[in-house]
């Protein structure tokens, strides 16, 4: 966990900063994005290093599971790759997700313990499902609106059948 960061308008920008000489990478961030003032504040005020702590419960391709300890506010670092679709909780509740360093996820921390998960569900996921849902439904429609045609003109052809007697219309001899 970080204490310390810059923030960078662009991708380029952020791998300018990395580049620097003067960089730490094990005491500052680089962060695409910006903080809320109280939280830019909190960090400010937190000292470079303290005894939070942070440990991965759960890691599968599209969650990580994080128990975290934060004896000030921090930014925790998850050295995962960012792509848009992640998206975080902290203590189940929804917070903004950042992109760190110019290819990492991280997120705001106040100080004490949390539970924090990181879910990934891409739009382009959610749009795929809606429109996959909503295709089997018309076709499903489609297919009961079929079978009602079809059952009506069955039982239409045997009554017209039955009315002339010989199953063969008017076309009898």
């Amino acid at each position: 966990m970080i204490h310390k960061f810059e923030t960078a308008s662009s991708l380029g920008e952020a791998q300018d900063m990395l580049r620097s000489p003067n960089f730490s990478l094990s005491e500052n961030v680089v962060l695409e994005g910006r903080f809320r003032e109280s939280e830019v504040e909190a960090l400010e005020q937190a000292p470079l290093t303290d005894n939070s702590t942070a440990e991965i419960i759960r890691y599968e391709p599209d969650r990580v599971a994080i128990k975290a300890y934060a004896e000030h506010a921090s930014i925790l670092v998850l050295t995962d790759t960012w792509y848009p679709g992640w998206e975080v909780r902290v203590d189940g509740v929804p917070t903004a997700i950042h992109q760190a360093d110019g290819l990492v996820r991280a997120v705001y921390l106040t100080r004490g313990e949390h539970m924090v998960e990181f879910m990934y569900s891409p739009e382009s996921f959610r749009i795929g499902l809606t429109t996959t849902v909503i295709s089997a439904v018309v076709l499903l429609s489609l297919l009961v609106i079929s079978r009602f045609k079809m059952r009506h003109r069955s039982r239409s052809v045997r009554k017209i059948e039955q009315s002339n007697g010989n199953g063969f219309g008017s076309l009898a001899a």
